[in-house]
């Protein structure tokens, strides 16, 4: 059966790095500190990035694929070296995992993966405007971006 990749590049928290922090608050970076990797980034996606506010993006997708009555899958890439044991395992026995693991070559993309599994939905998937939680930024400029949170702490 044909299955449809989609390929997504994502950060998740503990992908950060800690710029600073207070008892109220924590400052991130983006882990571009390496212009090698950020030059590959450039050269594999291109002049411009999206920043699109997972949560958001990841509900909106979820909401879509599921009103389709589609059977998908939706992970981060696991990067790992070609003779690696369980991703042999995963490819010869047609595991859905297999479609989540990439050449550590890559790991710089921090790639994450929808797999749509039970029919052909052509070469894209509609999910509606992300105007409301994205926005676009240069490549470049990925290295200056900071990401801050806000908390309190309350007792029970």
């Amino acid at each position: 059966n044909e299955v449809r990749v989609f390929c997504l590049m994502g950060f998740c928290v503990d992908d950060f790095i800690i710029e600073s922090y207070t008892e109220n608050e924590v400052v991130l970076k983006f882990p571009y500190n390496d212009l090698k990797a950020l030059n590959d980034l450039k050269c594999d996606f291109g002049t411009y990035a999206i920043l699109i506010e997972g949560i958001q993006f990841r509900k909106r997708l979820i909401e879509v694929l599921n009103s389709t009555e589609r059977i998908f899958l939706f992970d981060k890439i696991e990067y790992a070296v070609s003779n690696r044991l369980d991703r042999l395992q995963a490819f010869n026995g047609l595991s859905a995992k297999r479609f989540f693991y990439k050449d550590t070559d890559f790991a710089y993309q921090r790639e994450s993966r929808i797999v749509v599994l039970d029919e052909v939905i052509g070469n894209y998937l509609e999910i509606g405007t992300i105007t409301g939680f994205c926005r676009q930024l240069l490549t470049d400029d990925i290295p200056n971006q900071r990401v801050k949170f806000t908390f309190t702490i309350k007792e029970k």
